[in-house]
């Protein structure tokens, strides 16, 4: 499964998502968090191989992020689709976030951008590439094979946001039969286990046990995500209807 991967604005009311879970079983919801800078890589080799492996010296990448690739001579087929201007916040549609489909209007390369939301589309905006880490200097473009493709004679560059650093971060996350009761159905917390903040996957992690979520009552409920950084500042990163579906094996 595809982990989503989220720009980050200080500030802003955050993403509408609606979040899916199943009774009785362990729900689990990962994001990836970039910050809102723009980086460009050069590419000093791209390989006629299944999969494709670039040569970034230094690329800075975690495994698995986000990212675009242009300029790319000699092999124009590894030349993202979508252009830059469009991965610096140009328009690539509005509407709630869904995890790994674009058109979701979240800042960082959206038509959303100056709404307010505090979120970013990089997968789709950057070109739609997600890259394994091989080493420091090399990676390996999922899912591409180059093995027909001409060669690759240079020029070409990565584009992708910067992991976000959380460093000293915590998150937060409740959920409410509605946003102003007084007592959360569920508590999601970094003391309370339910919540992983992963320095080196750049990444929150949300987590409810099959334990929990078997005696869950409801069908539908509110909730929202907070980032808590290490400075004391609150963001919300995500809101929305969270709706507890009822499993069949038992």
């Amino acid at each position: 499964m595809t982990t989503p991967t989220m720009n980050t604005a200080q500030g802003g009311i955050g993403a509408k998502s609606t979040l899916k879970l199943v009774k009785g079983t362990t729900f689990v919801h990962t994001l990836r968090l970039a910050g809102d800078t723009l980086v460009y890589r050069p590419i000093a080799a791209a390989s006629q191989a299944a999969p494709c492996i670039l040569t970034v010296p230094g690329h800075g990448l975690a495994d698995g992020w986000p990212l675009g690739i242009e300029g790319a001579l000699g092999m124009p087929a590894l030349n993202s689709t979508v252009p830059a201007w469009v991965a610096q916040g140009s328009g690539c549609g509005g509407g709630e976030y869904v995890p790994g489909q674009p058109g979701h209007g979240l800042t960082g390369g959206c038509s959303d951008r100056w709404s307010g939301n505090s979120l970013g589309c990089p997968r789709h905006c950057l070109g739609g590439y997600t890259a394994s880490m091989v080493d420091a200097d090399h990676l390996a473009l999922e899912g591409i094979n180059a093995t027909a493709w001409p060669a690759y004679t240079g020029g070409g560059q990565i584009r992708y946001r910067t992991p976000l650093d959380l460093t000293g971060c915590a998150a937060h996350l409740q959920i409410r039969t509605a946003p102003n009761d007084a007592i959360p159905l569920l508590d999601l917390t970094v003391a309370n286990g339910r919540m992983v903040v992963d320095t080196t996957a750049h990444s929150i992690t949300a987590e409810i046990a099959e334990a929990d979520t078997v005696a869950i009552p409801w069908s539908e409920a509110a909730y929202d995500l907070m980032l808590i950084y290490a400075d004391g500042t609150v963001q919300r990163l995500l809101y929305g209807t969270i709706l507890a579906l009822p499993g069949v094996t038992r």
